[in-house]
């Protein structure tokens, strides 16, 4: 039964909606297919060479992208910071199975693609310069909490 009120949804009912919905094979044909020269993002460009330049070109970059699905956003990173060390984060297998595709057909090395929901990966110690929300907040009830 679902949830009509948003006070009776849980983080837990969301993400088990999303890992539903990005298990569909339709969804993640249109991931897998999409023209990414078709719809570039220049936005993204612009935002992540803006903050590159603010945390200092030259220095190695630690970066996360949270949610990262397909790898949009992390591709784009990559290609303004080649040498940046990037983790992808997504809880859809189908999906991360999708950016590693399309990272070995653009020939984007060196990202490392983690398989875990985004509440558990920010249990584990490890520091980034950069955290990566894009087009995920809408997926968290409360994403302040993270």
């Amino acid at each position: 039964m679902v949830n009509t009120r948003w006070q009776e949804v849980s983080e837990a009912d969301i993400l088990a909606a999303n890992i539903q919905k990005y298990a569909d094979d339709k969804i993640i044909d249109f991931y897998a297919n999409i023209d990414e020269l078709q719809f570039p993002y220049v936005e993204y460009t612009v935002v992540f060479n803006a903050v590159l330049d603010l945390l200092g070109r030259g220095r190695r970059i630690k970066a996360v992208d949270m949610c990262g699905g397909a790898g949009r956003a992390s591709f784009i990173l990559k290609k303004c910071d080649p040498n940046c060390d990037l983790t992808l984060v997504d809880c859809a297998d189908k999906m991360l199975a999708v950016a590693q595709q399309k990272a070995e057909q653009m020939n984007i090395r060196n990202i490392r693609i983690v398989n875990q929901d985004a509440f558990s990966f920010f249990q584990e110690e490890e520091q980034f310069d950069l955290i990566i929300f894009s087009s995920a907040i809408h997926h968290f009830k409360d994403p302040v909490q993270l």
